[in-house]
């Protein structure tokens, strides 16, 4: 969803804190856990770079839940991407971008 910029003159909404948490202990295998206390929607997973995806299609994480993924890749640390996408309960959308 857009929203119009607000103006340069207007006080700003405070920080939103990235509510993922990244376990990377079991790489390949990878757990994002919602650390907020909000059900998040509309979450998907997409990878950017050579690298293949697998992962559960959940479309909602209920705070405090985790999702499983593994990332294979020869070099994930060279260009590989993982996208996160999520919506907050007020319809925000945002995406965070994990390197590794």
């Amino acid at each position: 969803m857009l929203k119009p910029a607000a103006p340069l003159d207007s006080p700003s909404d405070p920080a939103y804190r990235v509510p993922w948490r990244l376990d990377r202990r079991r790489a390949p295998r990878f757990e994002l856990r919602n650390a907020s206390a909000e059900r998040l929607v509309g979450f998907t997973l997409a990878v950017l770079g050579p690298g293949t995806l697998i992962w559960g299609l959940p479309t909602a994480v209920e705070a405090g839940a985790a999702v499983r993924f593994t990332l294979h890749a020869e070099n994930p640390a060279r260009g590989t991407v993982v996208v996160v996408r999520w919506s907050r309960p007020n319809g925000d959308e945002y995406l965070w971008r994990v390197s590794f």
